[in-house]
């Protein structure tokens, strides 16, 4: 392999270690900006309202945190 060869794939790989975190990032917004509106929550004894983007995050990281939990556990017994 040539020196030029080299150099053009190490310049397309510098290429996408930036531009594939700038599109997932793109699409995060967007997500955001789409789902910025007020929804009621309904609790056990009252009700609240949050933007949905809030109510997605909080249900994302908690089912992360319990699979995480759930996946240690497995691997103790």
């Amino acid at each position: 392999m040539s020196d030029r060869e080299l150099e053009r794939r190490e310049g397309g790989r510098d290429l996408t270690k930036w531009l594939a975190p700038a599109a997932i990032a793109g699409v995060l917004i967007a997500f955001a900006l789409v789902n910025a509106q007020r929804v009621p929550i309904d609790l056990l004894v009252t009700t609240r309202s949050a933007r949905l983007i809030y109510v997605v995050v909080f249900c994302v990281a908690l089912g992360a945190a319990l699979g995480w939990f759930a996946g240690r556990r497995g691997r103790r017994g």
